[in-house]
C-alpha cells in the first residue's frame, strides 16, 4: 500500500482506498506457493491484487505485463512482470526477441520435470540486487549470463516443441553454466548432487528464480530413472 501510495502513475491504476480498507479489516491472501523458493509467491499476490482492485483492467498482454511488473517491483526492486502474468493469465507465456508476448499451453506431463526442496527459505530483492551489480562489473560473469541465455532460448524451443533430446541437452548446458558461475547460488549441500547429475549424464538440476535456496528444478534425461541420490529429499514430480 505504501509503495503504490507513493507512484503518481500505480496509485491511479488501483482502487487503494478501498484496499487501505480491506488491509484495515485484516485482508490476508492464501496461498500454496511456498514463499521464498523461487516458485512465484510474489507474482501471485500481484495478480490477485491486480484482479480484485485495478480500476480499468487490459487484455492486452504487453501493457498488462507492463503494469503487473511496475506492481511486483514493491517486493523485487526489478520485476520481469512476468510471474505475475504467468499467474494471471494461468497459462505459460511465450516471450520473443522483439518483445511480442503469447499464450502458450504446453503439456508437460511425463516430461522428466520435477522440484526438489532444498529446505532453504531466501528473499528474492538482495539476490537480485548482487546479480545486478556483478552482471554490471564482471565481463566474465555477464559472458556468462549471455551463454545462459542462448541456452535457455534453446530449452525454450525444444520444450515447446516436445523435443526431449534437445531438451536434455539444453537443460544439461544451462546446468553447467550455473554450476561453474552461479556456485554461490547453489545451496552448498546440493552441489555434489548436482555434480552428480552432470558427470551421469542422467539427470541434471537448475536454479529457480533468484537461486540461494527454495526450489531446484530437475530434468531427468530418462523420465522412467530415478536417481537414488534424491531419496532423502521432498521430490515434486510435475
Amino acid at each position: 500500500y505504501r509503495f503504490l501510495s507513493g507512484d503518481e502513475t500505480l496509485n491511479r491504476l488501483y482502487d487503494l482506498k478501498s484496499f487501505k480498507s480491506d488491509l484495515d479489516h485484516s485482508l490476508c491472501f492464501n496461498s500454496d506457493i511456498p514463499y521464498g523458493y523461487g516458485l512465484g509467491s510474489s507474482g501471485a499476490l500481484v495478480a490477485a491484487f491486480y484482479d480484485r482492485y485495478c480500476l480499468e483492467k487490459t487484455q492486452d498482454l504487453v501493457e498488462l505485463k507492463s503494469i503487473l511488473s511496475a506492481t511486483e517491483n514493491a517486493f523485487h526492486g526489478a520485476s520481469s512482470g512476468i510471474d505475475p502474468l504467468v499467474s494471471y493469465t494461468g497459462t505459460g507465456i511465450l516471450v520473443e526477441e522483439d518483445g511480442k508476448l503469447s499464450r502458450i499451453d504446453t503439456d508437460i506431463i511425463g516430461r522428466g520435470l520435477f522440484l526438489v526442496d532444498t529446505g532453504i527459505s531466501r528473499r528474492t530483492e538482495p539476490l537480485v540486487d548482487a546479480f545486478r551489480d556483478k552482471f554490471m562489473s564482471n565481463s566474465i560473469f555477464s559472458d556468462a549470463v549471455a551463454e545462459l541465455s542462448t541456452y535457455n532460448k534453446d530449452a525454450i524451443h525444444a520444450f515447446i516443441k516436445k523435443d526431449q533430446a534437445k531438451l536434455n541437452e539444453a537443460v544439461r548446458l544451462i546446468s553447467g553454466v550455473q554450476s561453474e558461475h552461479f556456485s554461490a547460488l547453489i545451496p552448498e549441500a546440493f552441489m555434489e548432487i548436482w555434480t552428480e547429475g552432470l558427470v551421469s549424464g542422467k539427470f541434471n538440476l537448475k536454479l529457480c528464480g533468484a537461486g540461494g535456496g527454495g526450489f531446484l528444478m530437475g530434468l531427468l534425461h530418462d523420465p522412467e530413472y530415478y536417481p537414488p541420490c534424491l531419496d532423502q529429499y521432498d521430490i515434486i514430480k510435475i
